[in-house]
């Protein structure tokens, strides 16, 4: 499946780094043979989870001996006193090579080849004969704590961290510069296919709790900037994620916080179907966030309709998009675009904010 947004400029990924250790180059080479057509999929996991075998079974090896050359006491081994050898660390080993997916992600725009290959990789990982990875250091009877390679899945808690920081760097800074906004829909996009192919539960990082529920029906006016609509889209414009997103969201009839958060709910799908249809009729956001927000729209009347409501969403899309490219040919949304990269708003977009508006919208009015 190709991807059907606009390709914006992007930089090449970036997996080296000049501080990498011996450890961290055996992991990432890999990888960097993976992308560059050197090595299939299936090759690269094998690579992979046989490095991480015989690291993790080096070092528990290295902690046996250690033992039996060592009269260690209970008070040894409760305070982990085994000189300056690691514990084997399989899990935090699965988390480095997730980290650098992390990295790479940003780089590909959805379904596209680079993309296609590092899911292939993870599936052809979790794909592999099960076996268990030492983690902890070895107890009196020489026994210690295991994890299931490679399980993927919500049960396997923790994996999501090796996104976390990537999220945050991720973030457009400037939501005037092209690439940043595309490496953000690419990051949201592998979030939301990571999610639905249940590889990693990425929920938390989605931008579609970025969309404030009511905010733009009850203000008519823009406080959501651009480049969320579009990330947004990602996790229903695309067939199997939004019927995983739907069929969740089926569950709970609200989203609820706290220790038990639930973040896909009815309630919550029905705020999303409201902001993506303000923001496909509003000409105060241009034009490739109006058509992205159409999509969404379209797409999860399609969900709630099934196959019978295919030909009536297509037919519902096409209406939207030619009146949003009508409109733009009128001139409002070229405008916007002026706007955008000016950073500043024309005297028509103040009118527009403010006689569309029953309640003033002065961020809308004196920003962007």
């Amino acid at each position: 499946m190709a991807s059907e947004d606009s390709p914006l400029p992007v930089f090449g990924y970036d997996l080296w780094d000049k501080d990498d250790n011996a450890e961290k180059i055996k992991f990432k080479t890999p990888l960097d043979k993976l992308l560059k057509g050197e090595l299939s999929a299936h090759a690269a996991a094998y690579n992979i989870n046989e490095i991480l075998q015989n690291t993790t079974s080096e070092r528990l090896r290295q902690l046996g001996a250690y033992a039996q050359s060592h009269d260690m006491t209970e008070e040894d081994r409760e305070y982990l006193n085994w000189g300056d050898l690691p514990p084997p660390n399989a899990g935090a080993f699965a988390e480095l090579v997730l980290d650098y997916v992390a990295i790479l992600c940003p780089a590909f725009d959805p379904y596209t080849e680079g993309q296609n290959r590092l899911f292939a990789f993870l599936k052809a990982l979790q794909d592999l004969p099960r076996w268990e990875g030492p983690e902890t250091y070895p107890d009196a009877k020489g026994e210690v704590y295991t994890s299931t390679f490679w399980k993927f899945g919500l049960s396997w808690i923790g994996l999501e961290e090796a996104f976390s920081l990537q999220y945050h760097r991720v973030i457009p800074e400037d939501h005037h510069d092209a690439a940043a906004r595309n490496r953000w829909r690419n990051f949201q996009h592998t979030m939301a296919r990571l999610t639905a192919d249940e590889l990693v539960d990425c929920h938390r990082f989605s931008a579609l709790h970025d969309i404030t529920p009511g905010l733009l029906s009850e203000l008519r006016c823009k406080f959501i900037k651009d480049y969320k609509i579009t990330a947004a889209a990602q996790w229903l414009i695309y067939p199997h994620i939004r019927e995983y997103v739907y069929r969740m969201c089926l569950k709970n009839e609200k989203i609820t916080y706290g220790n038990n958060w639930k973040p896909w709910a009815k309630d919550r799908w029905r705020d999303w179907k409201i902001e993506f249809e303000f923001v496909a009729g509003s000409p105060l956001y241009g034009v490739e966030t109006r058509l992205a927000a159409a999509r969404a729209l379209c797409a999860m009347k399609q969900a709630e309709a099934g196959e019978d409501g295919e030909e009536m969403c297509s037919a519902l899309r096409l209406e939207i998009e030619a009146k949003i490219m009508e409109e733009a040919s009128s001139g409002n949304d070229e405008e916007h675009a002026r706007d955008s990269e000016s950073g500043g708003l024309s005297e028509l977009r103040r009118t527009l904010v403010w006689e569309t508006s029953s309640t003033p919208c002065w961020e809308e009015y004196y920003s962007l």
